[in-house]
């Protein structure tokens, strides 16, 4: 009997779970979503981290001349969760 209400409590506790991180991963898509409303190329932004991934990979110069040359002068990143308009 105590074995039911155990295993109830964690398949309740990751459900739970489960859908507060589906509704974070939305609503994080949605924020970052912003420069695709608007119009503005640039690279689709990485959930949770943007574009940091890229510019630790790159390094923070050769990433910006590499998304330039790919999008052209006004290009809309995302920096972690900040919206960042990148001009040349």
């Amino acid at each position: 009997m105590i074995y039911f209400l155990i295993s109830d409590s964690i398949t309740l506790t990751l459900l739970v779970l489960f859908i507060l991180i589906i509704a974070y991963y939305i609503y994080n898509l949605r924020r970052n979503n912003i420069f695709r409303r608007l119009g503005m190329p640039g690279p689709e932004p990485i959930p949770f981290i943007g574009e940091a991934y890229n510019i630790i990979r790159k390094g923070l110069i050769q990433n910006d001349i590499d998304l330039v040359q790919k999008y052209g002068k006004i290009i809309g990143i995302v920096g972690g969760k900040n919206p960042n308009i990148l001009l040349s």
